[in-house]
């Protein structure tokens, strides 16, 4: 995720999200990868991949729930190293 301010605490080190963003995530069971500072390519890439789920991937499916959202997009992911 970007490191802006509306997401992740201004000037905290480590990087760290605001508490009701960090308690989304957590009910979403999503673990946060907040950016680098100053690295377009990384940004880049994220915004490649989200704009791919919105054309690609989500007008194909019709979910009922969060849960089935996650089953179905975990087969199409993997863990980061």
């Amino acid at each position: 995720m970007d490191r802006g301010s509306s997401i992740v605490v201004p000037h905290s080190r480590p990087p760290r999200v605001h508490d009701e963003g960090a308690a989304l995530l957590g009910a979403l069971r999503v673990e946060p990868v907040i950016l680098g500072p100053r690295r377009p390519e990384s940004k880049r890439q994220v915004e490649r991949t989200i704009g791919d789920l919105k054309t690609s991937f989500l007008p194909l499916r019709d979910f009922s729930e969060p849960r089935a959202g996650n089953e179905e997009g975990a087969g199409l992911t993997r863990p980061l190293p």
